[in-house]
């Protein structure tokens, strides 16, 4: 069971979240899809399973096969796009920059922080 918390509604679609879910689970590049309800989703549950230590990410056997599922998750194309329903990625990603340039923080640590993120090189970077 997953459940969401209230501030990933403010950054996600879950609608959009959960079918494209749904069509990653069909390609087997996702835990199935049991059920929905309202703040979250029943996804399948891998007995057995646990996921990898960073140590057994980087070793000689994992790395293919990491890789091979890596490039078949960036090669999938979820219907919405094919029906021409537009992934809002773009959209989302420049809601987010806004918002996170308009945070200000009155301590001077969480400021430094902020500014180390350079943000302004962000917005340039999402106008290309």
């Amino acid at each position: 069971v997953r459940i969401f918390g209230q501030a990933g509604d403010k950054v996600c679609d879950r609608t959009a979240e959960n079918l494209i879910f749904a069509e990653l689970a069909e390609q087997q590049l996702a835990p199935k899809l049991l059920g929905t309800f309202a703040n979250g989703r029943v996804e399948e549950f891998f007995e057995g399973m646990r996921s990898l230590d960073p140590e057994e990410m980087l070793s000689d056997v994992n790395v293919p096969r990491i890789a091979r599922q890596l490039a078949a998750m960036h090669a999938f194309v979820p219907r919405r796009s094919k029906s021409g329903m537009e992934i809002q990625l773009w959209d989302q990603l420049n809601e987010w920059l806004v918002t996170a340039l308009g945070v200000r923080f009155d301590d001077p640590t969480q400021s430094k922080r902020l500014e180390e993120l350079n943000l302004n090189q962000m917005e340039g970077e999402l106008l290309w």
